[in-house]
This record gives structure tokens, sequence and C-alpha cells, in this order.
């Protein structure tokens, strides 16, 4: 792999697909890491601004530290994470899960790093309407519709799973069973993702949801500079959108 600066690195792999996903193989790879409680006034990645949202919220702040060298990445890299359950602003409606990954290289010049999630939120589990629980159907996942605000997906390797480089458009025919514009039912056949003949998704989810959406709308810069970071408001912002 080669970096911005133009070093190259070797990355241990995953044995089933040979790729670098999630940092890497046991025991380098984040998904198997336990992050550490931070006291939301020590946070040094957020804003006195963003700091203040917190504290009036169900939230807090997450943080990991990756040494120099940990499964073959350069750089030692400091992340935290916000996590906030925001209560909904209009009666009968649901409120929002927000979460922000902010991370510093704190040595070598370059690093690899793209943090997301892939977590699933029943938010309608123990919602009520018109003072009435809703109806059993009602709390299962499978009744949740879908929306994803991206009319081109990027294509990826059946052998890697990774991405080739190419987009690809949702207006055509390969490709329209990935098109959540304008809102799927996760759970229903035909609507979503091509029918699964076996495993966990069998009936509804063929292989899940595991692609690359391009969302609709403009990138946020690819760095903050640190002289800037007692300015930023990101829940500031959201509410703004």
């Amino acid at each position: 792999m080669e970096l911005p600066s133009g070093a190259s690195i070797t990355l241990p792999t995953h044995p089933a697909k040979g790729q670098n996903l999630h940092g890497g193989p046991s025991p380098y790879g984040w998904d198997e890491k336990v992050l550490e409680k931070v006291e939301l006034d020590k946070a040094t990645l957020f804003s006195g601004k963003e700091v203040q949202f917190l504290k009036d919220q169900a939230a807090g702040i997450w943080s990991l530290t990756s040494p120099d060298g940990e499964g073959g990445h350069t750089g030692t890299v400091y992340c935290e994470i916000a996590l906030a359950a925001l209560d909904s602003t209009a009666p009968g409606e649901l409120g929002q899960v927000i979460i922000v990954y902010r991370a510093k290289l704190l040595d070598k010049p370059s690093t690899a790093l793209n943090l997301t999630h892939h977590w699933g939120f029943n938010l309608g589990a123990s919602h009520v309407a018109n003072g009435q629980p809703k109806p059993a159907r009602d709390l299962s996942i499978e009744e949740h519709v879908l929306t994803v605000n991206s009319k081109e997906i990027l294509e990826h390797s059946p052998e890697t799973g990774l991405v080739t480089g190419t987009t690809l458009s949702l207006s055509k025919d390969s490709a329209k069973a990935k098109d959540f514009r304008k809102g799927k039912t996760i759970g229903k056949v035909g609507d979503g993702y091509p029918t699964a003949t076996e495993g966990l998704g069998q009936g509804y989810l063929g292989d899940g949801y595991d692609d690359f959406w391009v969302f609709d709308r403009e990138p946020s810069s690819s760095a903050i500079k640190e002289s800037e970071l007692s300015q930023l408001d990101v829940f500031g912002q959201m509410k703004a959108e």
C-alpha cells in the first residue's frame, strides 16, 4: 500500500478475503479494541461549544490510541468518538443518534485512516403512538424504511469486498436494487437487495447492506487545522441543516 507521503507499507490481511478492513486481523483490528471513556471537559478533539452541547444530551466521548507500527500501519493515531442520543423536537416523532469520529496523527507525516460504523439501531422498538404501544410487527427492524441520499455507488471486488475505483450510477438496471433515494422497507422481498437463498439474510437481505454509497452532499474538508479546532461546531451545523 502506498501512502500520500510516497512511502509504501505492507499490511497483514484477513485470511478469508485477503483485505485489511478494520485495521487488520486479530489482534490489530479496531473492531476488537476496548475504548476508554473520556471526561467531557478533558476531550481534546472537540471544541468547547461542542462539549457543552454534549453535556446537555445523553452523550459521551470515547478514545483510542493506536501506536506507531500497529498492524503494519505507520504513525501513532489518537481518536475520539462522540456518541449522542437526542430527544425528538416534535411530538410523536423519534429522536436521533449522532456519531462523530475525529482522529489526530501524533507523529509520522501520513497514514491510512478511514473511520465509519456499521451498527444498526431499532429506534422504534419502544415507541408509543397515541398512548398505545406499537404493534409487534413494528418492533422488528425488518419494518424500517431505509433512505440513502445517493445516486451513485462504488463498485467493489467480489474477491476482496474492497472498491475497484469505478463509480456506478444507481439509475442503471444492474444497480437499481441499491437505489434507496425514495426509501425501501428493509425486510420486504423484492423491495431492497436481491433475495438471499441461504444464511442470515435468507428471504430478504441478500448479501446485506454492505456497499459504498456516494452521498449527495459536498464533502467536508479532509483535514482540520489544530488552530481551527476551537471554532468547530458540528452539532450546531447539523441543526442548521
